[in-house]
């Protein structure tokens, strides 16, 4: 029954001293994929917020295209009205 147990015994902490550095291999690994994770996701949020200013840029331009095209027809108006005036003071 001792020598069993002693084998048993061995053949465990040979398991154990084999299992070690494969634990260690895996918890790096592991720390490296959380690492990558969590530049992604920073990435991620980077990229998002880049989206939504440009986003806000876009709204901005067409608000002021918009403006634009409003004071370009309004001042082709007052234009005119002044063409209408000089020829009514030329005749």
């Amino acid at each position: 029954f001792s020598r069993n147990s002693y084998t048993r015994t061995e053949c465990t902490s040979q398991l154990i001293d084999k299992l070690i550095p494969e634990l260690h291999t895996l918890r790096s690994q592991l720390e490296e994929i959380t690492n990558a994770s969590m530049e992604q996701s920073n990435g991620s949020q980077q990229i998002n917020i880049a989206i939504q200013q440009l986003n806000q840029i876009s709204q901005e331009s067409s608000h002021t295209t918009h403006t634009l095209a409003y004071s370009s027809k309004d001042l082709q108006l007052q234009s005119e009205n002044l063409l209408e005036c000089i020829r009514y003071f030329k005749n």
